[in-house]
């Protein structure tokens, strides 16, 4: 599976500490290699958006289905209005 991190998602990665860095690129990786490996869930309010939790972190996948592909769109913490 090809995932792509928009410039915006590697901002959002490049803000975050080591550990936590490490923790998201690991779980976008087993993505990569395996969809079935990671927690994912549709979002229900955007068109081809799928969530993967990382800890407290939210990875948001936008799919590309015109290359087959996903792009990492943005990497936010879990807080209330999250999904908003």
């Amino acid at each position: 599976m090809r995932v792509e991190l928009t410039p915006g998602a590697m901002k959002d990665l490049s803000k975050l500490d080591k550990l936590t860095q490490k923790r998201i690129q690991e779980d976008i990786d087993k993505f990569r290699e395996d969809p079935s490996k990671v927690h994912l869930c549709k979002v229900v309010s955007k068109k081809d958006t799928l969530r993967m939790s990382v800890g407290h972190w939210r990875v948001f996948l936008k799919l590309d289905r015109k290359n087959r592909m996903y792009f990492v769109t943005e990497i936010i913490r879990r807080r209330e209005n999250t999904y908003d």
